[in-house]
This record gives C-alpha cells, sequence and structure tokens, in this order.
C-alpha cells in the first residue's frame, strides 16, 4: 500500500474487520449518501459478507435465477 495514498485521501477504519486503510475508493466502496462518500466497510468485508448471505439465505438465489431466466424469455422473443 503507498504510503501516499494515507496523505492524499486520509484514514478511515472500517467497521467490520477493525482495520485501518486510506479513505479512498481503493479500499472502500463509494456511498453517496455517506459525508464522506464511503461505505463504512472496506471492500474485502463487503464482499465476504455478500458472499456470506449469497450462500446462507437461498431466497436471493431464487429471486436471481427467476430474474435471469424472466431476462433470457425477453432477450429470445
Amino acid at each position: 500500500m503507498p504510503e501516499t495514498d494515507f496523505i492524499l485521501f486520509g484514514e478511515k477504519t472500517c467497521g467490520g474487520c477493525g482495520n485501518t486503510w486510506p479513505a479512498s475508493p481503493d479500499y472502500f466502496n463509494r456511498d453517496r449518501h455517506r459525508r464522506d462518500g464511503l461505505t463504512t466497510l472496506c471492500r474485502e468485508c463487503r464482499r465476504a459478507r455478500s458472499r456470506r448471505r449469497y450462500r446462507d439465505d437461498p431466497s436471493i438465489r431464487e429471486r436471481q435465477t427467476a430474474w435471469a431466466r424472466a431476462k433470457r424469455r425477453e432477450v429470445s422473443r
């Protein structure tokens, strides 16, 4: 991690893992509703949370499968 990132963007602590990263879009996803414009979780924690939720909640997979089938039918017409 380049030291200049800390100088340019400041630091931000992830609400998930507690690690401190440069407060930049390279380490945190964008969120236009937050004052600093970045999510509270670092990219790694968001990715892990999304994967865990997708794996543990079958309704998410069902919705996505239904949506994909509907789109395939739409495109094939």
